[in-house]
């Protein structure tokens, strides 16, 4: 018995665990998310930035002036990239979400008398639906938060200026990770100081005014430089579609689908992923029946009842805010996993140091069932994720054979079972000198890359729109620098729909043939470009002359 529960809390365990929920990640020789691809693209930009600011990304592309909150993991990926491919590069910034959460997790449990074996439970609830969508810079905030947490804990307790300090860096990290965990950190940080100066009122002890000058105000202080940013960056508003709005039974049926917990839908996650919300929503349960028999344990500190506010809040904002801000922002999934998450967090807080043998029975057998409900999705989650590496092969297939040089305009004809193909089209222009006037990132106000304006081209593709609602592009009709594209790459349903057949017959007229097709992708090029684009434009630049030849 002894042997078993130092097995359960090693940090050894932990981590093979972690590597084994990890498995969708490593297999696929390359880990294919939603917006993988636009990363990966954006990585490329930022290496070329450093590495050749006169060459002709530079050209085109240029750092967002304003330090947004979306940096961490483009950052990482750029850095690893100098020492391993970026494959293994993105599955390095994965894992750093995957196996460093839970022992910030563990970290935190441990300092408040938890035993390490709850950091377990947290496992199968990383495997969230955002970190399918390829959110990396927001999971890398997630990563963040226990360590944050455990800051805000050791401040309010024994404050320092160096722990205020720590704190103000690591709220730093947060802000510029993404900005819905450092959000979350604030609220937290906010509440944990008002119950730690409320506790000093209920004393009556004249404690007040030492804690305010020894905690509040170095705390203020550290705050200052992320704040300051919050402020710059909120007063750089950025243009968003109308927000969707869920109806209360919308919300109600959304909660019951658990599709937080989704990562590419369908098969066994149809019934696992509800169970393993049920389970964590009794394990939340035992929590709150245990509170409310016995009190908190004794020395429980600010954080525990910070979090069970902060949490509160997010439900409430669950049901006040929009679903999302009407460009896929998915604002619904983070406030209900991430109050989900605080909420495990306090319970396993709560439970760990209870003694009665029924509670720690309870503790275990949920911990254990929501493991296995977890490793029960495991083989379906390393299919599906081959599944997207093989389309993702495919674009390579074109890669290899085709110019890496040119400006390229992508289609979205998605013929993945699952929902995995949004921006594959990313992937051909990692390397070489590839223009994607398809680059979504660039287009918003909240990633590192920004597009140069001034120099955006008037890209044409014969007489098809660029509002045709199979290709849209960036575009700038203003400009009298005139340039057909290169490359038109097709990403093609199992079934041609009208769009993409009219799409391809108007281009075939326009001159572009077919160079390279497989299964999954079409590939066009326009090897007449030069000698329209000597008719069309008043003048073109030295890079748009040197593709094809």
């Amino acid at each position: 018995m002894a042997l078993l529960k130092r097995l359960s809390n090693s940090g050894v365990t932990l981590f093979v665990l972690a590597l084994l929920f990890a498995l969708p990640v490593l297999i696929p020789p390359r880990f294919i998310t939603m917006d993988s691809g636009a990363h990966a693209y954006n990585v490329h930009i930022i290496r070329s930035l450093l590495l050749d600011p006169d060459g002709t990304i530079a050209h085109y592309f240029r750092f967002n002036p304003v330090p947004v909150p979306n940096w961490s993991g483009h950052v990482l990926v750029a850095l690893l990239t100098s020492f391993v491919n970026a494959a293994v590069a993105e599955k390095l910034a994965w894992l750093v979400y995957l196996v460093f959460t839970p022992f910030g997790i563990r970290a935190l449990l441990v300092r408040h008398g938890a035993p390490a074996y709850l950091a377990l439970l947290f496992l199968p609830f990383l495997q969230q639906l955002l970190m399918y969508l390829g959110f990396m810079n927001y999971c890398i905030g997630i990563a963040l938060f226990p360590w944050a947490l455990i800051a805000i804990g050791q401040v309010i307790e024994q404050p320092s200026g160096r722990r205020a300090i720590l704190l103000g860096f690591l709220f730093l990290a947060l802000f510029f990770s993404h900005l819905f965990p450092f959000l979350v950190a604030v609220i937290t940080l906010g509440v944990a100081l008002a119950l730690d100066l409320l506790r000093s009122i209920r004393k009556h002890d004249g404690s007040l005014p030492r804690k305010f000058r020894g905690t509040v105000l170095p705390v203020a202080l550290a705050m200052v430089p992320s704040s300051v940013l919050l402020v710059n960056y909120w007063s750089h508003p950025v243009e968003a579609a109308a927000p969707v709005r869920l109806s209360g039974a919308e919300q109600v049926a959304y909660i019951l689908k658990w599709p937080v917990l989704h990562a590419y839908g369908g098969g066994p996650e149809s019934w696992l992923a509800p169970l393993l919300g049920l389970g964590g929503v009794l394990f939340v349960a035992v929590g709150v029946w245990q509170a409310i028999r016995k009190g908190l344990p004794e020395g429980v500190g600010a954080v525990p009842g910070a979090l069970l506010f902060t949490a509160i809040i997010l439900l409430v904002a669950f049901v006040v805010l929009p679903n999302d801000d009407g460009a896929a922002g998915y604002i619904s999934p983070r406030l209900f996993w991430f109050a989900l998450f605080l909420l495990l967090l306090w319970a396993a807080i709560i439970l760990g140091p209870v003694e009665e043998r029924g509670v720690r029975l309870t503790a275990h057998i949920l911990t254990l069932s929501l493991l296995a409900a977890g490793i029960g999705l495991l083989d379906y989650r390393m299919k599906a994720a081959k599944d997207a590496y093989g389309n993702y092969a495919r674009i390579m297939e074109a890669r290899d054979v085709m110019p890496r040089t040119g400006h390229m305009v992508p289609a979205f004809f998605n013929g993945q079972q699952n929902w995995m193909g949004g921006h594959l089209s990313n992937y051909y222009a990692e390397q070489g000198e590839v223009i994607l006037w398809g680059n979504y990132e660039a287009t918003k106000g909240y990633f590192p890359i920004r597009w140069r304006e001034e120099n955006k081209p008037n890209i044409y593709l014969g007489k098809v729109d660029m509002y045709h609602s199979c290709l849209c592009w960036e575009n700038n009709l203003e400009s009298t620098d005139v340039i057909p594209a290169d490359l038109v790459l097709l990403i093609i349903a199992d079934t041609a729909s009208d769009c993409q057949v009219e799409t391809v017959a108007i281009m075939k007229e326009q001159g572009y043939t077919l160079s390279f097709g497989n299964d999954r992708v079409l590939l066009y090029a326009y090897p007449q470009r030069l000698k329209a684009s000597a008719t069309k434009a008043h003048h073109t630049t030295s890079f748009a002359k040197s593709a094809f030849k």
